[in-house]
């Protein structure tokens, strides 16, 4: 006769498994010794291995009670719906990998959108500039692809423009722009020295005087 502790030992299944085990019904309480401890024979013991092995086999619980009472061949029929339910699962399980998979083979961007960003980079625009269209070219791209393919390769075209790039250089720092932490390029125009002594390059025209009305001497 084994302990609890001794038929754990032996099954491998874990104490308290086993007393989860008897107290939803799924194996029969064995005597008692006299001093009221569980007490197992090797009818028990082999009992207990047929539960595990069902329920290591994928096997609900709740079907594991009338698999050890059936007969031959009901006991074979449920096997069978066991075992197809198993490959299903393991169908959707492959099914999930391929999937997981193929998420880290994809390439983080859309086609042609890495190099565009480097070349963000590259002609000086900011970091927050260069995330910004990183973001915004993701979501074109999930729209609708088609457009956003032919707009990309308007961008590039327009990155190639030196007048074009300026623009875009002056832009990007307008977005973050203050007065005290950064020096906006001066107007053409105007001298931004001052206020108070900014004068532009050019004249007003010249106002001529004002001729006396021919009335205005009458009196």
């Amino acid at each position: 006769m084994l302990t609890i502790g001794q038929l754990s030992r032996h099954t491998g299944v874990p104490a308290k498994t086993v007393r989860f085990y008897h107290s939803i019904g799924l194996l029969p309480e064995p005597a008692r010794d006299a001093s009221g401890y569980r007490r197992y024979s090797a009818t028990e013991t082999i009992a207990l291995l047929k539960v595990r092995a069902l329920a290591e086999a994928g096997i609900p619980l709740a079907q594991i009670p009338a698999l050890l009472t059936a007969n031959q061949e009901d006991r074979a029929a449920a096997i069978e719906r066991i075992d197809r339910d198993l490959q299903q699962r393991i169908t959707r399980l492959q099914d999930t990998r391929r999937r997981l998979h193929g998420l880290a083979d994809q390439t983080p961007l859309p086609p042609g959108v890495a190099p565009y960003l480097e070349l963000l980079a590259g002609i000086g625009l900011s970091k927050d500039w260069v995330q910004m269209e990183h973001d915004l070219w993701t979501l074109a791209f999930a729209t609708d692809p088609q457009a956003a393919q032919a707009l990309l390769a308007d961008q590039h075209q327009a990155k190639s423009l030196p007048q074009a790039l300026q623009v875009y250089r002056d832009y990007d720092q307008g977005r973050t722009w203050t007065p005290t932490t950064h020096a906006w390029p001066p107007s053409p125009k105007v001298s931004v020295s001052s206020p108070a002594t900014a004068t532009p390059t050019s004249h007003p025209p010249h106002r001529q005087p004002t001729r006396p009305s021919p009335n205005s001497s009458r009196t």
